[in-house]
Order: C-alpha cells, then sequence, then structure tokens
C-alpha cells in the first residue's frame, strides 16, 4: 500500500509519497521477473476450435477428443502456438484456415489436471470447406 498525497503547483502533478509498505501476491503469482513475460505460474496452453462448414475438427488421442491444444515456445505469439498446435495434431496445413481476428478468444480454465491449466482457444474458419 502507498500513503501520500497528490498536489499540482503551476499545472504540474506531484504525487507525495509518505510510506509504501509491501504487500501479499495473490495466490498463483510471483513478483515479476526481469526476462520475464509472464507472471503467473500457471501453465497455458493456446489451441484452435477450427469450423469446417456445419462441423468442427477436433483432435483424436486414444478415444477422447478435444480442440488442439498446445504450449507456446520460445518467440512464440499465442495465434502462432494456436496455429502450430492446430497443425501438429490434425495433420493439417496452416493455409488451410485461417483464425478469425474479429471473434476475441475463449478462455478456459482446465482443471482436470492436478494444477489448473489456462487455455485460450482461437475461432477458425478452413479455406477450403
Amino acid at each position: 500500500s502507498v500513503d501520500g498525497w497528490v498536489t499540482t503547483v503551476s499545472g504540474r502533478i506531484f504525487i507525495v509519497v509518505t510510506k509504501a509498505t509491501a504487500g501479499a501476491l495473490r495466490e498463483g503469482y510471483g513478483a515479476a521477473k526481469p526476462g520475464l513475460r509472464n507472471t503467473s505460474e500457471r501453465a497455458r496452453h493456446y489451441g484452435v476450435l477450427l469450423l469446417r462448414g456445419s462441423k468442427c475438427v477436433l483432435s483424436r488421442k486414444g478415444n477422447m477428443v478435444s480442440v488442439p491444444c498446445g504450449e507456446a515456445k520460445s518467440f512464440e505469439t499465442a495465434e502462432q502456438a494456436a496455429t502450430r498446435a492446430a497443425c501438429e495434431a490434425c495433420d493439417i496445413y496452416p493455409d488451410e484456415f485461417v483464425i478469425l481476428r474479429d471473434v476475441a478468444p475463449a478462455i478456459v480454465y482446465d482443471k482436470s489436471g492436478g494444477s489448473p491449466v489456462v487455455a485460450t482457444i482461437f475461432a477458425a474458419l478452413a479455406t477450403n470447406p
């Protein structure tokens, strides 16, 4: 927390801090470290819900089907990670679908495993239904 006051002198804002104390971070969060982009300790997966006509493309593992998801590799954006995950899981090429950038991605907290995983799912359309 921070104690103090704000004042203006000749059109300039001055912030005077008299006391600052460190507070505890919420559960699951740690202090930001230099060079790290993500301060959350939760695992993050990125995937694509690929719509092909009136159907959707899912990946199969054993007798389970799911939206293809994967973790981002170094210097990979969320969209790039989602695209790569769909291509690897469904044996398709990136030019066979387009991510709908006007549709906000869905964010899901998957608690099926031990610790929660934050999954960001992008909507996409097949370019050749």
